[in-house]
């Protein structure tokens, strides 16, 4: 069975119930905290989305700037990324696509990601820090880690 590396940067990160029921398994491995190569927005409403795209005027983008998305990365089989595509609504909702990720020993990997569309959600809230924990007020679970070149 072919091995997929999927970057989650959400409801799918430890400890969150996702990921006790779609992660915790013989089926899945986590290999580590990792953050995006690229900077990106985060948003949430109760779920968080990541995106290229943004809501911003263009003098709120002043202030508002794109950043590294902080998540874990899984390896993970066929049977478990078609329940995580299932979960995500892949492609009608998120979109998966892949992505250059930064492990925490600095070596980059290209990893799935959920994409999604922004502009067809309301009431979203910018998460600055890029990370999931920190907008659901557990900032203690995010160990920042500094790329080691």
């Amino acid at each position: 069975m072919k091995k997929h590396l999927v970057f989650v940067y959400g409801t799918l990160r430890p400890p969150y119930g996702n990921y006790q029921h779609y992660l915790k398994n013989d089926s899945s491995t986590h290999l580590g905290r990792c953050q995006t190569k690229e900077r990106l927005f985060m948003f949430a409403s109760g779920i968080p989305y990541v995106s290229r795209d943004t809501l911003f005027t263009e003098e709120e983008k002043e202030i508002h700037t794109p950043i590294e998305i902080q998540g874990d990365l899984f390896e993970v089989n066929d049977d478990v990324l078609s329940a995580l595509d299932h979960l995500e609504g892949h492609p009608n909702f998120y979109t998966r696509t892949p992505l250059q990720i930064i492990k925490e020993n600095g070596e980059e990997v290209t990893a799935e990601i959920y994409y999604h569309d922004v502009s067809k959600i309301n009431h979203l809230h910018y998460v600055s820090s890029g990370s999931y924990h920190d907008y659901k007020g557990n900032p203690q679970l995010e160990i920042k880690f500094e790329i080691i070149s």
